[in-house]
């Protein structure tokens, strides 16, 4: 499967940070981080190009990696990714949005070998304020354990057009 123009250009900003390995022998895990200005999400009212219903951003991720399994070399990446939203002017009465996300693995190669998609609810309480944190574990079938660091773990929200270009322009 091959990046469609866009997401390879998104890869070319990918901000990578490793995770602390627990397992015995120490595995380097694979470099993971968000694709471009895809950390953020906001959705404006129908017909608007800056009345912001809902926004959320992902707080960063957290995680380590491990060979569960002695004998094989399945990687086994374990994330936790925090979210917070704010409802905007235009929310209203919302008391809750869902917002749709992806954890895709890159091959050394940078081909796509997984891409996930998941979605996080977040309510909001009386101040328009919500928050939420998912957990995931990932697997990655390795030729060699060796090969683990070269390998990538991509993450972001799942934006529409109009929503990468909100996020470009500010």
């Amino acid at each position: 499967m091959r990046f469609s123009s866009l997401a390879a250009a998104f890869l070319a900003l990918i901000l990578l940070s490793g995770c602390a390995a627990k397992a015995d022998p120490d595995p380097i895990c694979p470099k993971t981080g968000f694709i471009g200005k895809t950390d953020t999400m906001t959705y404006l009212a129908p017909g608007s190009t800056k009345d912001v219903l809902a926004t959320a951003t992902m707080k960063g991720f957290s995680g380590d990696c491990t060979f569960k399994d002695k004998d094989k070399n399945d990687l086994e990446v374990s994330l936790t990714l925090p979210f917070i939203a704010q409802k905007g002017k235009a929310g209203g009465t919302l008391k809750e949005k869902e917002f749709p996300y992806f954890i895709g693995i890159l091959s050394p190669d940078e081909q796509i070998l997984q891409r996930q998609a998941f979605t996080t609810k977040i309510s909001f309480d009386d101040t328009g304020a919500g928050s939420s944190s998912e957990e995931h574990v990932i697997k990655i079938p390795l030729k060699t354990r060796a090969d683990a660091d070269k390998y990538k773990v991509i993450i972001g929200f799942a934006l529409t057009r109009d929503q990468m270009k909100y996020n470009e322009e500010k």
